[in-house]
């Protein structure tokens, strides 16, 4: 399996064009495609941050909202700066690092404010820049143009280092759930591209196996039931021929320990996506990769953005002890 293809010679000379895979649209069934719709339009609706799980120190300004280019045309991002008073990873002669955040949301959930609570910590509590990603969602688009936005903003953010005054060379990729692979795949991607290696990667409650449909929990009503999973295959990867693909499906990749830097794995002893993720992090420890791997006992998917409020603020804090050891160096 290779992932060279998806990595384009010069991702600043791509921005001009679309890539086939959005020109070129498998065919989804018009149910799958007017549920999965419906729930893009409410995903801002049920996933605003609770204010309980704000657990930054300082205060942070609104973030300024960027366009960056991509191959799949300008994403836009939301910035969020380090306010007076912030840490100085690294010294106060350096500039800032930067961390990546990719939302969640089933591949069909546009709304990166929901991170805001993340984003927000990390910016006054570790000193980091973040930039959110707004990357495209099905049913719209399919496989793998978010996952190619998101490098290719990466790529972007890591090369204009300077002039935006950030720290290019110290960047970190983060999320949960989709967004969590999709972080996974920034890493893939960077390290097939030789461009820039991220410094750290975070992942929450990831997916990591776009094949299967048939995961398990020993709780009733988990979150990410069957038919989400039937839904999110139906529409975001609905060319089954390409659901194995390393992209597609991390946990294939047998390369990939050599792809990821020291790596946070956080699982959910219920969430139905556990079992995938605390194989990851089973594979990087026995290759030898920096991995902390915390699951939380009876918890099930989200909980970075649910109550209870001292799981949340335990893995927000795990989140922080990551990053900051990563941009000590």
């Amino acid at each position: 399996m290779n992932v060279d293809r998806y990595v384009p010679e010069r991702t600043q000379n791509a921005g001009s064009r679309l890539d086939s895979a959005r020109n070129v649209r498998p065919r989804i069934r018009p149910g799958a495609w007017i549920a999965a719709y419906v729930l893009q339009v409410a995903s801002p609706f049920f996933w605003r941050p609770r204010k309980a799980l704000f657990f930054a120190s300082r205060s942070v300004a609104k973030p300024a909202e960027m366009r960056i280019p991509t191959r799949h045309g300008p994403v836009r991002c939301l910035v969020y700066r380090p306010p007076a008073g912030a840490p100085t990873p690294g010294g106060a002669e350096r500039l800032p690092p930067v961390h990546i955040q990719i939302h969640g949301g089933g591949f069909y959930g546009r709304y990166p404010a929901q991170d805001e609570h993340i984003a927000t910590y990390i910016a006054s509590d570790v000193g980091a820049v973040v930039v959110s990603v707004d990357y495209d969602v099905t049913p719209q688009v399919q496989f793998p143009v978010a996952e190619e936005e998101c490098y290719d903003v990466a790529v972007w953010v890591h090369e204009n280092g300077a002039a935006q005054g950030w720290d290019g060379e110290r960047v970190s990729i983060g999320g949960a759930s989709a967004g969590g692979k999709l972080a996974i795949n920034v890493c893939q991607l960077a390290h097939a591209g030789g461009v820039f290696r991220p410094c750290a990667l975070v992942t929450k409650y990831a997916v990591a196996d776009a094949v299967r449909a048939d995961r398990t929990t020993a709780k009733r009503d988990a979150k990410i039931a069957p038919w989400l999973q039937r839904l999110v295959l139906n529409t975001y990867f609905v060319d089954a021929a390409r659901r194995a693909d390393p992209i597609a499906s991390p946990l294939r990749d047998e390369n990939l320990p050599r792809a990821l830097p020291a790596t946070l794995v956080m699982t959910g002893e219920y969430d139905t996506l556990a079992a995938e993720m605390n194989h990851i992090a089973e594979v990087l420890r026995v290759a030898g990769v920096p991995v902390v791997h915390r699951q939380f006992a009876k918890t099930d998917h989200g909980f970075t953005h649910d109550l209870p409020v001292a799981t949340a603020r335990e893995a927000i804090g795990l989140i922080g002890e990551h990053l900051r050891t990563a941009f000590a160096r």
